[in-house]
C-alpha cells in the first residue's frame, strides 16, 4: 500500500471514529439532557393541568361559600323565604355560576331543595336519584362543625365525575349557628375540559384507569398513588402523555387526568443534533480534505518526488542529478540533505573508480614490467657472455707487439716471433668478431619482443574508453597478447568453440581487455599455487537475456587452487587478497568497479579449496546513448 493510500485511509478512519464518537457522545449526553428537559416540561404541564382543575374546584368552593354564607339562603332552609327558589334557583342563575347542581340540606339532614341545569343548552336538568345517592353516600360532605369548614373533591356518579364542594349554611355574618349544608357540583364534562384546555393550552382528557391499563401503560399507571400521583409515558416518537391520578372523596383513584403533549423538545433537539452532526460531518470532511491537500503539497508530493528520484538513481546510476527544492521546512531540509548526500556519494564513487582504475593500471603495468624483465633476461645474459669473451682478448700485448715490430731496433728473431703473435691475435679477433655477431643476432629477437610489448601497451593505452564492436574471441586474444603466455606459467589456455559463434558485440574494449587480463593472470597464479606441472584455463561465452536485457556472459574456468565460501564472500572487497601481504588486493575490486560502471557485474564460484574456480563476467550489449560505458 502506497503512503498516499495509507494517509487517506488514516484520515478516513479518523474521521469515521470522530463521527462515531460524536454521535455516541451526543446520544449519551445531549439527547439524554433533552429527554430530561422534556420530562421536566411534561411534568410542569401535568402540574399546570392539575392546578387548573384544582382552580376549578376552588371556584366551585368559592361559589358554595358565597351562596351558603347568605341570610337569604339561611331563611330559605328555615322555610322563611319561599320566593328564594323562583328568584335564585333558576337555569340562568346556575349557568352564570357554571354549576350543574345546587342542593340544600337542613341541620336535620333533610334535603330541602335541589336544582340541576344542563350547562350545554342551559335548560333544567332533573337530578337523577343515582347522583343524589352518590352525594348522600359521601358523608364527609355533611360533616361540617365549624362555620369555616369546607369540603371539596371529586365523586363518581352515573353521569360522570363530579367536582363538588360543600359549605355550612350560615348568616351573612358567618357566625354560628349552622343551619344546614349547601352542596355545589360541576360535572367534569367535555365543555369543562375544553375550557381548562384553553386556559392551559394543553390537550386534556379524563379517562378511566382500567381503560388506560388496557392500552398498555399498566406499569406506569400501577405506580400512580395519592402520594405519587404523576407519571410521564412516551407513547411514540411524536407524542408523550402525562397522567395525574384523581382521588375521589371515597378514596378511590380510578380516574386519571391525561395530558397529551407533542414531543417538540426532543424532536427539536434531535433536529438540532442532526443538524449539528451533519454540519460537524461536513466540517470534518472539509478539514480532512484540506488536511489531505496540505499533506499532499507539504509532505506527500515531496516524498513522492524523493522516491521517484531514488528510483531514477537506481535505474540510471546518475548521482549528479539533483532534486529541485525551494521550501525551507523539514521536507526542504531533508531534500537538500539528500542532494548533498548524493553529491558526496558521487564524489566518493568517482574517487573510488579513479583509484580502482589506477590500481588496475598499476596491475597491468606490473604485468608489462614482468614481461619486459623476462624478455631482457636473455639479452643481459648474452651481453655478460660477450663482455667475458672480450676481456679474454690480449689487447695490450698485441698493441706492444705491433709497436715493437715498427721499431727499427727490434732484432729479426724477435720480429719473427712478434709477427707470429700478431697473426695469432688477429685470427683470435676475427673469431671473436664472428662470435659477437652471432650473439648480436641472438639479442635482436628478444629486443624485437620488448619492442612489441611496448608497442602493444602503447596501443592499449592510447585507445579511448569508448564503445567498440569486438568479438569475444578477439578480446581474449588481445588479453593473451598483452600479458604473454609466460605469465600464465604452467596453465594451458583452452578456447571453447562457442566463442567463434558470437559475432562482434559492443563493449569498452580497453577496459574489458584489462579485466580479462587480470582474470587470466589470477587463474595462472592459482594453478601455479597447486605446484602441478600443468593446468587448464577454459574460456567460453554465450549471449543471454536477463530481466528483458540482452547480456554477454563470459566465463573463465581454471583447475587451480580454488577458494572457500568465506573467501568467496570477500573476493571483490577492496584490500582483500589471497596472495599474501605483498599484494594490495586491488585487481578484482577494480574489475568489479569497472563492470559496475558498465552496468554489468562479476561474480565467482568454486566447489572449495583445490577444486578450481569459475569467474563470470556479464555486461549489457546495448550501446548507451553517449557511446561510453564509464
Amino acid at each position: 500500500m502506497s503512503l498516499r493510500k495509507k494517509v487517506l485511509w488514516v484520515l478516513g478512519v479518523t474521521f469515521a471514529l470522530a463521527m462515531i464518537g460524536n454521535i455516541e457522545l451526543t446520544r449519551s449526553i445531549v439527547i439524554t439532557d433533552y429527554q430530561q428537559l422534556e420530562k421536566q416540561y411534561a411534568t410542569t404541564n401535568v402540574n399546570r393541568a392539575w392546578a387548573a382543575l384544582e382552580d376549578e374546584i376552588a371556584r366551585i368552593a368559592m361559589v358554595a361559600g358565597d351562596w351558603a354564607q347568605w341570610d337569604d339562603t339561611r331563611d330559605f332552609v328555615l322555610g322563611k323565604k319561599p320566593e328564594y327558589t323562583a328568584s335564585n334557583l333558576t337555569d340562568s342563575a346556575l349557568a352564570t355560576i357554571q354549576a350543574n347542581l345546587l342542593m340544600y340540606w337542613n341541620v336535620a339532614g333533610t334535603l330541602v331543595s335541589a336544582k340541576g341545569v344542563n350547562l350545554k343548552d342551559k335548560t333544567d336538568w332533573p337530578i337523577p336519584a343515582t347522583v343524589n345517592q352518590a352525594i348522600v353516600n359521601q358523608r364527609q360532605l355533611f360533616d361540617l362543625h365549624e362555620v369555616s369548614d369546607l369540603k371539596t373533591g371529586v365523586i363518581h356518579t352515573s353521569e360522570g365525575p363530579l367536582l363538588i364542594a360543600s359549605r355550612p349554611i350560615t348568616s351573612s355574618a358567618v357566625e354560628p349557628p349552622i343551619y344546614g349544608t349547601l352542596v355545589v357540583g360541576r360535572f367534569l364534562e367535555e365543555a369543562l375540559l375544553s375550557k381548562l384546555a384553553r386556559q392551559t393550552q394543553l390537550d386534556l382528557c379524563i379517562a378511566d384507569r382500567t381503560a388506560i391499563r388496557e392500552a398498555g401503560t399498566e406499569k406506569a399507571l400501577r405506580e400512580l398513588t395519592e402520594s405519587n400521583p404523576k407519571a410521564i409515558v412516551i407513547e411514540d416518537s411524536e407524542q408523550l402523555i402525562g397522567y395525574h391520578v384523581i382521588c375521589d372523596l371515597a378514596e378511590r383513584n380510578n380516574l386519571v387526568l391525561q395530558v397529551h403533549m407533542p414531543r417538540d423538545i426532543v424532536n427539536q433537539g434531535m433536529a438540532s443534533v442532526r443538524f449539528f452532526l451533519v454540519s460537524l460531518g461536513w466540517v470534518g470532511f472539509l478539514v480532512c480534505v484540506i488536511l489531505w491537500f496540505l499533506l499532499q503539497i507539504l509532505v506527500l508530493n515531496p516524498l513522492h518526488r524523493l522516491a521517484d528520484h531514488l528510483s531514477t538513481l537506481r535505474q540510471t546510476q546518475d548521482l549528479t542529478s539533483q532534486i529541485a527544492v525551494s521550501s525551507s521546512d523539514e521536507m526542504g531540509t531533508l531534500t537538500r540533505e539528500f542532494n548533498e548526500l548524493t553529491s558526496q556519494l558521487y564524489q566518493a564513487r568517482k574517487q573510488l573508480n579513479d583509484q580502482a582504475f589506477w590500481s588496475g593500471m598499476s596491475e597491468m603495468a606490473s604485468g608489462v614490467l614482468h614481461n619486459l624483465r623476462n624478455a631482457l633476461t636473455p639479452i643481459t645474459t648474452e651481453i655478460e657472455s660477450l663482455c667475458q669473451q672480450v676481456e679474454q682478448v690480449p689487447v695490450q700485448r698485441l698493441r706492444q707487439a705491433i709497436n715493437e715490430l715498427a721499431s727499427p731496433a727490434t732484432e729479426p728473431d724477435r720480429k719473427e716471433k712478434l709477427t707470429r703473435f700478431v697473426d695469432s691475435g688477429r685470427d683470435a679477433m676475427i673469431d671473436l668478431i664472428a662470435q659477437i655477431h652471432g650473439h648480436l643476432e641472438g639479442i635482436s629477437q628478444p629486443m624485437a619482443q620488448v619492442d612489441q610489448i611496448l608497442a602493444d601497451q602503447q596501443q592499449f593505452c592510447s585507445n579511448p574508453s569508448t564503445m567498440d564492436h569486438v568479438k569475444p574471441a578477439e578480446l581474449i586474444q588481445d588479453a593473451l597478447t598483452l600479458i604473454g603466455t609466460e605469465r600464465l606459467g604452467p596453465a594451458e589456455v583452452i578456447l571453447n568453440p562457442s566463442l567463434d559463434t558470437i559475432g562482434p558485440i559492443p563493449m569498452a574494449r580497453i577496459q574489458m581487455v584489462q579485466v580479462l587480463s587480470n582474470l587470466l593472470i589470477n587463474a595462472g597464479e592459482s594453478i601455479r599455487m597447486t605446484r602441478r606441472s600443468q593446468g587448464h584455463i577454459v574460456l567460453d561465452a554465450i549471449l543471454e537475456t536477463k530481466d528483458s536485457v540482452s547480456v554477454c556472459h563470459l566465463r573463465v574456468r581454471d583447475d587451480g587452487n580454488g577458494f572457500s565460501p568465506e573467501v568467496q564472500n570477500r573476493l571483490f572487497e577492496r584490500g582483500f587478497s589471497t596472495k599474501g601481504k605483498s599484494n594490495w588486493g586491488l585487481g578484482l575490486h577494480w574489475c568489479s568497479t569497472v563492470l559496475n560502471g558498465m552496468h554489468g557485474r562479476i561474480y565467482a564460484e568454486s566447489d572449495g579449496p583445490g577444486k578450481g574456480a569459475t569467474f563470470h563476467v556479464e555486461w549489457p550489449v546495448e550501446v548507451p546513448e553517449n557511446g561510453r560505458m564509464i
